[in-house]
């Protein structure tokens, strides 16, 4: 069981494909705006939509442990390039 019964295949699809876009962003090594500001937006948005799965599991009262550490990933990616 996946835990999105509920939810309508379109919003899957439309998160699904926002995470892979992001996820994208993060690791293809381009800077089309100034040094860093696409990588930090995109793990913003990763580390946003990990917030949203946590409350959505959190509510159906599962396990929600590998969320919490992909939210901890995108936060040490926003940190580990902040400029200085």
């Amino acid at each position: 069981m996946s835990g999105f019964d509920q939810m309508p295949d379109e919003l899957a699809a439309a998160i699904a494909l926002l995470e892979i876009a992001a996820a994208l962003c993060v690791i293809v090594p381009v800077d089309l705006w100034p040094p860093g500001i696409l990588l930090r937006l995109s793990a913003a948005l990763l580390a946003l939509l990990a917030v949203v799965a946590v409350i959505y599991h959190a509510r159906r009262k599962e396990h929600t442990g590998n969320v919490i550490a992909a939210f901890l990933l995108a936060l040490f990616v926003i940190i580990g390039r902040w400029p200085r």
